[in-house]
């Protein structure tokens, strides 16, 4: 269902699952706090982490990714199931 089109938008949501993936094991390593001259503070890679987990739920959507937009795909766009459409 992907088009030639499609390229640069799957490789944005690519990066974005990477920057995501690479901020929780930071988290899960380092842990969600850091000790500063200004006392503990978060952890720089937490608010990567939802930025990316925000990201990657816009993209999820883009993509028909999650239930609500599944669900809209296979509709299609005449509301009627067409026994094409993986998703229907």
């Amino acid at each position: 269902m992907l088009k030639p089109e499609d390229r640069a938008a799957l490789a944005a949501y690519c990066e974005t699952w990477a920057s995501f993936r690479e901020a929780t094991e930071t988290v899960a390593r380092e842990g969600l706090t850091i000790d500063a001259k200004q006392g503990t503070l978060p952890h720089p890679a937490v608010g990567i982490a939802r930025a990316a987990g925000r990201e990657l739920r816009a993209w999820a959507a883009h993509f028909g990714l999650t239930p609500s937009t599944e669900q809209a795909l296979a509709r299609g766009a005449e509301n009627e199931p067409d026994p094409n459409n993986p998703f229907g």
